[in-house]
This record gives C-alpha cells, sequence and structure tokens, in this order.
C-alpha cells in the first residue's frame, strides 16, 4: 500500500493489491505500544509515514439526484436505534457481486476507530462549499472530516486534547487488581463512543477521554462541523453528584473488592477515572445524553446517565442506575439510548445491585425513563427471572443495546444469555421470581441452572449451536420493514445471522446465513466474541434493494486481542443468500484488523469500514463501492 500524506495530519493509502495482507498478525489489545505508538501531540499531528508520488483513485463519482434523507448522523441510524438506512438508491443486491463491488481507498488516521463513522449528505462548509462528508473519530482524540466521496479532501481535522493510556493498569488501582492487564481497549482511551449531529445547527458532540498532569479528565465538546471550533461553553467538564448510599465494599457480585464510594452529605460523585464512556451519545429534545459503565467492572461504578442542554451546555439531568448499590453500567456494545416518539427512553444494563421488589436499584435491567426534573424517572422496567445466575456467572443483560420497532409496541434486546427478549414498552415485564433457583456448584452438587417464565412478549433463543451452549450476544438488533414484510435480524456469538419475520405481534424464524460465528479453536472452553456486527442498507420497503452488512472476526476472539476481520453482504430478503465477502479476493477487498462492536456505515453508494491497527495495519478505515 502507498501513503500519500495531506494536511492535518492525515494519510490517505492507495488500495492497490498489496494495500494489506488478508490475514495480519493479531496482537493483544493491551500490549504496551510500540516506539511509534507514543501518544500524539496535542497539536494534531498524525504519526509521521513514507510519502509517494501516486495520486488516490477517484471514488464513485455521485449520483445525479441526490439520495433523500438526513445521512448517519448518531449510531444505528435513527433514535429507535434500528441500525437501518433506507435511502441507499445505489447498492443493491443485484450490484453487489464479486466482480463489481470492492475496496476502492483506504485512509489512515493515527488512532482506532471505536465510534461508528458519521455521514454528513450535501453539507455547507462555507468557503469550502457544499460536500457530502464523513465524520470520523478516533482515541486518541483526533476528529476528521473528510469528503465522502474523495478522502484525500480533508475538510478539518483536529485533535482535542491527550488520550489516556497505554489501557493496560485502567482496572488497577493500589493493591487492588482486576484484568490486570486490562486489554479489553486496545492501546488508548480518547474518543471511544460515537458522536452525534444536530444537523439544524450544524454542530457535533463527542465525549473525550484526556490526561492532564496524570489525572484522568472527559469533557463534553460542541463543536462546529464547518471548522471544528468551540461552540459557546464548550467543551465542559463532566463532574456530577447523586444522592444514595453508593457501592461500600461490595462491588459487582462477579468482582467483591475493598474499594468504595465516598459518600458525604449523603452523595457521591462520578469518578472520571472508573467511569468508561462506550454507549454512543444520544441527541433527543435539545439534551445531549451521555451513559456510562467501567473499564472490566472494576468498583466501584455505576451506569450513570448524564444529561446537558444541548444549546448552552449546562448540566440538567443526572440520573444514576444503582444509587444505593453497585455497578449496573450502561455500555450496551456502543449502542445508544433509544428514544420513543413520545420522549421515553429506553436502555439496558449490566450486572449489578437489583431491587427485584422495586427500588432505586437497576443492574441486569431494561429501563423506560422520562426526564422529570434534573433527573430520569423510571416509568418501568424489567429483569430476567434468572437473574442470579447472570450475576454469578457475569452475563450482562446489557452487553447490547435496545431497539424500538417503528409503529409498535414492540421493544427488542438481549445480552449474555443467548436469549432476545421482545417486550411490550407499555408494560416491560418487571420481575418475576424463577419456579427453580440458580445454585452455583459448591461441594454438594454441580451447578443448578434456573427456571421460570418471565412476563414478556417473547423470548427468542440465540447461539444454540454454540460449544459450551449459551453463547453471547453483543449486536444490537437491526429492523427493516419490506414489501415482504417485516424483519429483525440477530447475530450472537458462535451463531448464525438470524432472519425473524413478524407475524401477527410474534417473531418467527424465517432465514439463517450459511456463515456461522467463529469458534477459537484456541478457546475450547469459551465463547469467541462477539458474533456479527450488523447495519442495513434498502431504498425504502423495496425488497429487492435490502442488503446486511455484516462484520466479524475471521477466526478469533476479538474480546482481549486485535485480530483479523472480514466484512459480509447478505440479501436482506433472505439471508441464506451470501452476495459477498471480503476474503474473496482478499488482495483487493480485505478488511485488515476488526474494529470491535463497531457497525460500517452505508450510505450514498459507498461502505465505510473502520479498522483497528496491528504491525501489518495502520490505523485506518476503508471504503468499499461499485467497481
Amino acid at each position: 500500500m502507498s501513503f500519500v500524506p495531506l494536511a492535518g495530519g492525515l494519510i490517505v493509502a492507495l488500495a492497490l493489491s498489496s494495500c494489506a495482507a488478508a490475514h495480519p498478525p493479531s496482537v493483544d489489545d493491551g500490549a504496551a505500544p510500540a516506539a511509534d505508538a507514543a501518544a500524539p501531540a496535542a497539536d494534531g499531528a498524525a504519526p509521521a509515514a513514507d510519502a509517494a508520488s501516486e495520486g488516490v483513485p477517484q471514488l464513485d463519482a455521485p449520483p445525479e439526484s441526490r439520495p433523500a434523507g438526513s445521512g448517519v448522523l448518531m449510531r444505528g441510524n435513527d433514535l429507535k436505534r434500528t441500525g437501518a438506512n433506507l435511502f441507499e438508491r445505489i447498492l443493491a443486491p443485484g450490484n453487489v457481486t464479486a466482480a463489481g463491488f470492492g475496496k476502492s481507498a483506504c485512509f489512515a488516521v493515527d488512532g482506532e476507530i471505536y465510534g461508528q463513522i458519521l455521514y454528513l449528505p450535501d453539507f455547507d462548509f462555507g468557503s469550502q462549499g457544499r460536500h457530502d462528508a464523513i465524520v470520523v473519530a478516533t482515541m486518541t482524540n483526533h476528529v476528521y472530516v473528510l469528503d465522502a466521496d474523495d478522502p484525500k479532501i480533508v475538510l478539518w481535522s483536529k485533535t482535542y486534547g491527550t488520550p489516556v493510556g497505554p489501557t493496560a493498569p485502567l482496572s488497577s488501582e493500589g493493591n487492588v487488581h482486576l484484568c490486570s492487564p486490562y486489554n479489553d481497549i486496545s492501546e488508548w482511551v480518547g474518543i471511544l463512543s460515537t458522536p452525534t449531529v444536530d444537523q439544524a445547527t450544524g454542530t457535533l458532540y463527542f465525549v473525550a477521554r484526556t490526561n492532564e498532569g496524570g489525572k484522568q479528565v472527559q469533557k463534553l465538546y460542541a463543536e462546529s462541523l464547518v471548522d471544528g471550533k468551540d461552540r459557546p461553553g464548550s467543551p465542559v467538564t463532566i463532574e456530577a453528584t447523586v444522592a444514595g448510599t453508593g457501592d461500600q465494599g461490595g462491588g459487582a457480585l462477579s468482582s467483591p473488592s475493598p474499594l468504595m464510594d465516598t459518600v458525604t452529605g449523603g452523595r457521591f460523585a462520578f469518578n472520571s477515572k472508573r467511569q468508561n464512556q462506550r454507549a454512543a451519545l444520544t441527541l433527543a429534545g435539545g439534551v445531549v445524553y451521555i451513559a456510562w459503565s467501567a473499564f472490566c467492572d472494576f468498583p466501584p461504578y455505576h451506569g450513570w446517565v448524564i444529561g446537558y442542554d444541548a444549546t448552552t451546555l449546562q448540566q440538567v439531568v443526572v440520573f444514576n442506575s444503582t444509587p444505593n448499590g453497585a455497578a449496573g453500567g450502561i455500555w450496551m456494545s456502543g449502542s445508544g439510548l433509544a428514544v420513543d416518539d413520545d420522549g421515553s427512553i429506553y436502555l439496558a444494563t449490566g450486572n449489578g445491585s437489583a431491587d427485584l421488589g422495586g427500588g432505586a436499584n437497576h443492574g441486569e435491567s431494561f429501563l423506560k425513563l422520562r426526564r422529570q426534573g434534573a433527573t430520569l424517572q423510571v416509568l418501568d422496567w424489567f429483569v430476567p427471572y434468572e437473574y442470579d445466575f447472570l450475576e454469578a456467572d457475569d452475563r450482562d443483560l446489557g452487553s447490547a443495546g435496545v431497539m424500538l420497532v417503528p409503529g409498535t409496541n414492540l421493544l427488542i434486546g438481549g445480552g449474555k444469555d443467548a436469549k432476545i427478549y421482545v417486550a411490550d414498552k407499555t408494560s416491560l415485564g418487571k420481575f418475576t421470581p424463577p419456579t427453580r433457583s440458580y445454585h452455583a456448584a459448591d461441594s454438594l452438587g454441580p451447578e443448578v441452572l434456573p427456571m421460570g417464565t418471565d412476563k414478556v412478549l417473547q423470548t427468542l433463543t440465540v447461539a444454540s449451536m454454540s460449544t459450551p451452549p449459551g453463547a453471547h450476544n453483543h449486536s444490537t438488533p437491526v429492523y427493516w420493514k419490506s414489501d415482504a414484510g417485516e424483519f429483525v435480524y440477530t447475530f450472537a456469538e458462535e451463531d448464525t445471522l438470524q432472519q425473524w419475520k413478524l407475524v401477527n405481534g410474534t417473531f418467527q424464524l424465517l432465514h439463517a446465513s450459511q456463515l456461522r460465528a467463529p469458534d477459537d479453536p484456541n478457546k475450547p472452553n469459551g465463547y469467541t466474541m462477539p458474533g456479527g456486527t450488523m447495519s442495513l442498507s434498502a431504498d425504502g420497503s423495496k425488497t429487492e434493494s435490502g442488503i446486511v452488512w455484516v462484520t466479524l472476526p475471521i477466526s478469533r476472539d476479538a474480546n482481549n486481542a486485535v485480530v483479523p476481520g472480514v466484512m459480509y453482504a447478505f440479501a436482506a430478503a433472505d439471508v441464506s443468500k451470501t452476495l459477498w465477502n471480503s476474503e474473496a479476493n482478499a488482495s483487493r477487498d480485505a478488511v485488515s484488523n476488526y474494529a470491535k462492536f463497531n457497525p460500517v456505515t452505508v450510505y450514498n453508494g459507498k461502505v465505510y469500514v473502520p479498522t483497528f491497527k496491528s504491525p501489518a495495519a495502520a490505523n485506518q478505515s476503508c471504503v468499499y463501492g461499485r467497481l
């Protein structure tokens, strides 16, 4: 691959046959960075690269008439988090073929891309004119805004402070260590979550973690999309307190700890070091909502949601999922809060304290929230009957996001218990005690799994073929209403891509892919994270237009390592039909390393695929389209 250095610290990579090896070597996520991986300078200069004289190939020319739609302004395309772009009028199953579709170009950036790439159609950049543009945020706190059709055109790029890293010690403090070294995140922590865009004001919102004099600080930024300059009041340092007893040393059930929250005057504070901001930002009702979990369940931590006025950046909402307990993080493998038309907010929490008869603690829960003054009121909730098992075996209900099925009362989501729950958003189900209680294996006998029935509309079983049974789900379900019916798609670990059809209010399994998510041969007694990460594109409801795009590891577990990845395209009308995959012509189309939990962005005939770094591959995103 040849690299062309550009202004603003960007390097464009030519997509030649030597662009990347089909199977680049993997690297442990938490390995100490090499000498050339030093934290970037605050002025945004990227690591040096060899210059080349070749020009960058142009991508497909934009169509004569622009597609309708507002672009991709948030994770999952819309506030219901359906994961679908329904304004795709170029790419379709008929032209996504080995001969006619592939990698067009790659552009290197100076950090790994954990947040979904955003797409701005026909945006006015002032003196630079109107452009279709993409927004790429990296873990080195660098934001790039590039022309979507010709990524060598850098509309602007800017670095927002020095990131925190390397990540290895982030789950240690004093003589207390969990997951040490910490490998779930690779190298640096900067802009981890997916930003969000207010198209009306031309404002980009994101959270950056910075290292300031050895102290970890998290800040909310509101930046002009025209040039990256601060909006009034930006940035704001994130601080908050909440009433409660906090975590007084118990920790999550799976990770007890002597560390505890400091309570003063009946309140305890948000801990900017401990709280990990992975969930995508959500802009709704004039408020930017931000959610947090933790690094490796390192206590004390909680599920926080803090909201800021989108105009003034004044803090207006503070919510804590476990104010009188522990944990209950909101991470959802990077998905965002789902917001209904009436303003209700839905989310899923992970391992943590839960008041099963009703109360303030909401670990392992689906929550329905509504803003009430300076907090979020819990209107309804659901906790599975197997709560004790989920806690004992680290099976977060909140390992994936929730999705609202448009035009219905259905909420869909599921986590690490190999189940997808279909709940009625007007009555989520609360908690029903099990008919047989959970009992952990001990000297008296083997593990006894719970039995019972949850008060939800339907429970879909996924990962039925995993080894051992019951693999995790990390993918927020994707939805499409086509002329052939309404479909939901799931892709759990060691499972197939599954297509469920909504028939008279019930989901029926219609098709499954021939592809099965990998089972790492190096982990015979463990799961291979994270299954498939999905996006969908279609021209409205036209049955023949729909494509499900999936990225996943080729063969290795991506939990604690950077591993080679692959992209697939399936016919959305029948996912048993594989249209294309990046390994079929690897010398041209190889993805390089899989970007964990991060879906591709599809818009206007292009597919933008983020990747992670390895010794054989730069931090980069690659653009795929018609050849």
